[in-house]
């Protein structure tokens, strides 16, 4: 005989684990948004990469509205700092080296412009 289940409660589906519960929604957003940062740094987001961002900030109890604008506004401010970085690069980097000319090189130099010299005026005298 098969016991009556009809009585019985249905089961409580498995809740979303949110982290960082003990936290405000102030503390989340900017773990969130160092996170998202870190991400940059490895290079632009693919659309993978981005889904899975923005999965993670469900578990944080972020919406994906509000963790779509926070990845819009890390892309904006590492761009910035990035941007605002390449010109101390460039100049840094377009600065040649000035060529250094050695003591011994310059007296060659002055020896053969004498020798010059002297050969053209003893052909012109004689």
């Amino acid at each position: 005989m098969r016991p009556d289940i009809s009585d019985d409660k249905p089961a409580a589906e498995p809740r979303a684990v949110v982290i960082g519960q003990g936290m405000n929604a102030w503390e989340r957003q900017q773990i969130f948004r160092e996170m998202v940062t870190q991400q940059l740094r490895n290079g632009p987001l693919s659309r993978y990469r981005r889904k899975r961002v923005v999965q993670f900030a469900a578990h944080l109890g972020i919406n994906a509205v509000l963790a779509g604008r926070l990845v819009q506004q890390a892309q904006r401010d590492h761009h910035a700092a990035r941007t605002a970085r390449q010109p101390e690069l460039r100049c840094v980097a377009s600065a040649a080296p000035t060529p250094t000319i050695k003591p011994r090189a310059i007296i060659l130099i002055i020896v053969g412009l004498v020798m010059i010299n002297s050969w053209m005026i003893v052909r012109l005298l004689g």
